[in-house]
Formats: structure tokens, sequence, C-alpha cells
């Protein structure tokens, strides 16, 4: 497997985690599902609820050379739709519908900064991958460089971050 599909997967995995305990510790409603909103890669699917996506693009230049160590800028991106709410939808008694999509994104997108901003990221992802088992070895050495992003356009919100990561494709 290689080491950019590796990191997508830890990533995948830690936010999950990180993201349920975070909705079970607020008992925030269950419009969204960390086990199948939460996707590494990019999809040409269309996006029709809230989704977070992992994206690990190629690598920069071997650092040093001969090493198999390389920097990369993964993307961290979570997406939401942003359909107008009726006045039936918020008067819905069924809070899927009653929460706005700005308010559902704006929740979300909380979640993710806290768990993108700590200071322990390199090695969560460590225990992450490890967690994934044989296949997904790999050693996360530093992270720097946090730019949080937003963005709405063509019917979706988005923010997201992307970061510097350092890593080799084995377990040290």
């Amino acid at each position: 497997m290689e080491l950019a599909e590796k990191i997508e997967s830890a990533l995948v995995a830690y936010l999950r985690a990180q993201i349920q305990a975070a909705l079970d510790a607020l008992t925030l409603p269950a419009y969204f599902d960390p086990a199948t909103q939460i996707q590494p890669s990019e999809s040409d699917a269309e996006i029709t609820s809230q989704l977070l996506r992992c994206i690990c693009p190629d690598a920069d230049e071997e650092t040093p050379q001969f090493t198999g160590n390389f920097n990369f800028t993964p993307i961290v991106e979570l997406v939401t739709p942003a359909e107008l709410q009726t006045d039936a939808d918020a008067a819905s008694g069924d809070v899927t519908e009653s929460t706005s999509q700005l308010d559902k994104h704006r929740a979300l997108a909380a979640l993710l900064e806290t768990a993108i901003m700590v200071d322990d990221l390199p090695a969560s992802l460590n225990a992450a991958a490890l967690a994934l088992g044989t296949g997904y070895e790999m050693t996360v050495f530093g992270i720097l460089d946090h730019k949080p992003q937003r963005s709405q356009d063509k019917g979706l919100y988005t923010s997201g971050y992307t970061f510097r990561l350092y890593a080799c494709g084995r377990t040290l």
C-alpha cells in the first residue's frame, strides 16, 4: 500500500474515533455518522449529506534522499450541502430536519478543529495506523503549518485543514 493511502487511512481512523467520542460526550443529534461520513480520498459521488474527506496528495521530494522519508500536505475537509430550510423543516420534531445545514456544519467544524489542533497528532496517527494492522505500517515524525480553510460555493459549505506531515512508510 502506498504511504499516502496509509496516511489517509490513519486520518480516517483517528477522526472517526475522536468525532464519535465527542458526539457521544456532547449528546448531539445523530445526524452525523462518523463510520460512514468520514471517508478517505476524493470521490466523484455527489455530496448529498455531510462528508468529512481525508485526502493525501502526492508527496514532496524525499528528504533526506534515500531515507524513505517524505513530506505530504494532507487535506482534511468537511463538506455540507447548503440546502434551504423550509418552515416545515424548522418546525419538525426530527432534529435531522429541524437543525439548519449551517448549524450542522458549524458544530462538526468545531469538532474537527478540536481533533486536528492537538499537540500529539503525530503520535495519535501512529497509534491509529498501528491499530489498523498489517499493511498500514508507517511513522509520522511531525506535523507543521496547520492552515484552516473555509468557503461557501456551488451549494456547499466547506471547512477544513491542510498541514505538512513528515512520515515514512514503516513502523519505527
